[in-house]
Formats: C-alpha cells, structure tokens, sequence
C-alpha cells in the first residue's frame, strides 16, 4: 500500500482534522477488514468515508456491486478515477438514503473506519431508521467500542450498551493503533463485526427507559424511574422485570431492560 501522505502529497491536499481524516497505513488491518467483510459473502458492499481506498481496493474486484459514499470533494474525485466500476456517492452519509441502499432483498455489508466526530450519529442512524444490513464491519475510537461491546456490571456497561446490543450482536475483531492510520490519532481504534438480531423492542421506548435508568448511575434504579411515572408504578414495572428493588441500572440485563419497556406499555 502506498502511504498516504505520498498520495495526499501529489493530490496537493492534506489531512482535514474537521472530518477526522485519519488515513489507514497498515496492510495487516486493511487485509483484515476486507477480509471479515468478504467472508459474509455479501451481495453488496457500502463503504462509507473510503477516504484513499485502502478497504476499497482490497474488495472492488470481488464484490460487483459497491456502493462508496464520501464527502471530501478532492477524495471523491481521486476515488472515481481509482474505482470506476464501483458507485460513487459524493455526499454526507447522514443525509444519504441509507434504507435504499440496504434493502432486504440484497444481502448487504457495510464497512467502514468511521470518522470520529460522526461514528455516534452514524451508528444510530441504523438503529433508529430501523435500518439492518446483513453484517456490519465498523472501526471506532477504542473508548465508545468498548461502551457498545460492555456487559452488566462493568464500568463501560451503559445506556449505549444496552441499546446497541438489544438490536445488534456485537463481536470485537480486534484493536487497531494509532501507528496503523496516518496522521495518528490519539486514541487506538477497535473493529467490530455487528450483524443484527431479531427484536420487537421500541427504539424510542428503550431509549426513553435508559435515558432515565442511567441518568444518575449512584442512585438506585427505582428513585430515576421516578422521573416517568409514579412511585407504586415503579415498583409494578421492576416487579414484572424480576429487578431487585435496590438494583442500580449497571446491574441489569439487556432482557430486563426490554421486560420494563413491555411492562411500560
């Protein structure tokens, strides 16, 4: 793989720090990536923020129908001529028709090393759109990774955790170092493999349920659920979840959490 700043150096363009340009160096992690991706065997590949095309050109020849959404005007254009064959959408993802590039009918990965300053907006995007890809192949900050990917009674284990596992299983593939992108960030990086799971559960709901269990972690579960309904309804609500009347937020299941939206109804 040719370095990027060779590349960015003869393009006569630079690394924006506005768009958490962080361009992937390591032939190991590329290899890797695209790897897991081609083992889903996928119809379809989406890759968002391509940036120099690391990924993109270790899968182009081998999935027929690519899809690679950037917003970088320079980048776009060094992509085109690169991958002619693969589908260019020159725009921000968050105002891209995700749900119609996704559709059911086409089993569809989506791989990316995300941007940063938008993984969080990016990530829930599918969640809340109800968007589900067959498999996900997503690179984070090691820090918000490690929030999606904890269990019960762990420090990182929160509202993000919950949420993020109630409509996803999540399974880390491993982390990835500063030194593997150019220029380095601060942080170290953590991919994910995320394919979706089978729930009924409210997006909104849930979200309404943690928003209110975890708003302060030190106080008992039943004093925050105070904050959306009365106290004698609390104690039916956590009943029929089988939650202990002293348990804290970080103590619970993913399941129990999901009773308590049920029992809320």
């Amino acid at each position: 793989m040719q370095h990027p700043q060779a590349i960015l150096t003869r393009l006569g363009i630079s690394a924006r720090k506005s768009l958490s340009q962080n361009f992937l160096t390591s032939d190991y992690w590329a290899d890797k990536l695209a790897k897991v991706a081609l083992d889903e065997r996928p119809e379809r590949i989406i890759e968002i923020g391509p940036g120099l095309g690391a990924l993109t050109s270790r899968w182009a020849k081998r999935c027929k129908d690519g899809v690679i959404i950037e917003y970088d005007r320079a980048l776009a254009s060094f992509l085109r001529e690169e991958h002619p064959n693969v589908t260019l959408i020159e725009s921000d993802v968050l105002r891209v028709d995700l749900r119609a590039l996704c559709p059911p009918s086409i089993k569809t990965v989506v791989i990316s090393n995300l941007p940063y300053h938008i993984s969080s907006p990016i990530f829930f995007s599918f969640i809340e759109a109800q968007i589900f890809p067959h498999a996900m192949i997503l690179t984070f900050q090691k820090e918000f990774a490690d929030r999606l990917a904890a269990l019960p009674k762990s420090p990182d284990y929160g509202a993000l955790s919950v949420l993020s596992q109630t409509f996803f299983d999540i399974e880390p593939i491993g982390v990835l170092p500063a030194g593997a992108f150019y220029p380095k960030p601060g942080p170290s990086s953590s991919a994910l493999l995320i394919r979706p799971r089978s729930v009924t559960v409210s997006p909104a709901r849930l979200k309404t349920i943690l928003r209110a269990s975890f708003a302060h972690r030190r106080k008992l579960l039943s004093s925050n659920l105070q904050s959306l309904t009365t106290p004698e309804r609390v104690t039916e609500i956590m009943n029929f979840a089988g939650v202990p009347p002293k348990a804290r937020a970080e103590e619970l299941t993913k399941e129990q959490y999901w009773q308590m939206v049920e029992a809320m109804q």
